[in-house]
């Protein structure tokens, strides 16, 4: 038999997928390019106050920060946090972490990916990212909130002892980047990384079904070079120069709705924002000062949870009657919710974890008034009502 030499098949081996160069305009600087493919995977409600921050946070060098938030991809199952995460994974060239991660894994990867070297000497831009995350993973761990919590300072130390009992000192400073559909902030047991958080609202589509929706899956793309791009941009001194001024100049400036604190936290995003953007310190603190504002008013209010919950559930009833109006040629028609059912439904979100504030009929009545909903007695009882029209 004819001997056959061996033959590199890797150098025929085509990556899957759409060239991600293809989907974004080669001559746009590279936030630009990065905003243009967030867009085709995921529609980010409020663009205008929470894509900058969003890009922002994700292109800020690690290597050369001293503060970081935690970044937090929040809302209803099916809203593309998922996907963003996975985007973001890429771009950082970082493998996505699950439920099954544990401390002990999640200090290994941050330990053995912020540095080029076995030696330590050499860091590098590293993201930590997280999918799908509840409560339970800091209310259970002790050392993984701590991990959170102090993770944040570059300066932050934490010991912890090795299987031998021997103590060991690990530095836990890295972004990190979770998604989740539960509030956990609003735990009592965890209002210490409420304050260290730079958290983003994701909706489901079906609430834009004024707009047609076409977008790509992560899947659907190779972003082999991507990564590459990101080292680049802050590999150019001119741009790492401009960070380091930015952030001098940040820190000369006060906000009066930015609590100083926080303020500090956000200062190297703040200064990533004016780099990437090319704006002045001023104008990007005027946006930053908006997306506090947002993020105060639909993600740490507290109401905001079983808000959003209730919303969805009533959308998905509404819906329901007006695809049995279409079908059947009427114009208008009216539809009754009845209190109980509507109170076992966000009394089995509040059990699974899906909102941290227990439902009370005062909160879902004025929940149901804000939506145009009448009490109405009936031969079965009160029911709220309110009249759809097609």
């Amino acid at each position: 038999m004819e001997h056959l030499d061996f033959v590199d098949y890797r150098l025929d081996r085509e990556e899957d997928g759409i060239d991600y160069r293809d989907l974004c305009d080669p001559k746009d600087n590279f936030y630009s390019r990065i905003d243009s493919l967030l867009s085709q995977i995921v529609i980010l409600p409020s663009s205008d106050l929470q894509t900058i921050p969003l890009i922002s946070f994700l292109l800020t060098p690690s290597a050369m920060s001293n503060n970081l938030p935690i970044g937090v991809l929040y809302g209803a199952s099916g809203s593309g946090k998922s996907e963003t995460a996975k985007f973001i994974a890429t771009l950082h060239n970082t493998p996505m972490q699950t439920a099954a991660s544990t401390f002990a894994s999640i200090r290994n990867l941050i330990s053995n990916s912020r540095y080029y070297d076995s030696d330590k000497e050499f860091e590098k831009n590293f993201l930590l990212v997280w999918d799908d995350i509840n409560e339970k993973v800091f209310t259970d761990s002790e050392q993984m909130f701590s991990m959170f919590k102090s993770g944040i300072n570059r300066k932050s130390v934490i010991t912890i002892a090795d299987k031998m009992g021997i103590n060991m000192e690990f530095y836990p400073f890295s972004p990190k980047l979770v998604s989740t559909v539960n509030p956990f902030w609003d735990n009592p047991k965890l209002t210490e990384l409420k304050r260290r958080l730079i958290p983003f609202l994701f909706s489901k589509i079906q609430d834009y079904s004024s707009v047609e929706v076409n977008l790509l899956s992560v899947e659907d793309i190779n972003f082999n070079g991507l990564n590459s791009e990101f080292e680049q941009f802050w590999h150019i001194q001119e741009n790492r120069t401009s960070f380091n001024q930015k952030k001098r100049g940040l820190a000369r400036l006060k906000s009066e709705i930015i609590p100083l604190e926080v303020f500090r936290l956000y200062q190297d995003n703040m200064a990533a924002c004016c780099v990437l953007l090319d704006i002045p310190l001023k104008e990007a603190l005027t946006l930053w000062e908006k997306y506090f504002q947002f993020i105060n008013e639909k993600i740490f209010d507290t109401n905001v949870g079983i808000k959003r919950i209730f919303e969805d559930y009533i959308d998905r009833e509404e819906n329901e009657v007006l695809e049995i109006m279409e079908i059947q040629n009427k114009l208008s028609e009216r539809i009754f919710i009845k209190p109980l059912t509507i109170f076992d439904y966000l009394d089995g979100c509040y059990s699974n974890g899906e909102i941290s504030q227990k439902p009370d009929r005062a909160i879902i009545e004025g929940l149901l008034v804000g939506c145009g909903y009448q009490k109405t007695k009936t031969k079965i009882g009160y029911q709220w009502t309110k009249t759809l029209n097609l």
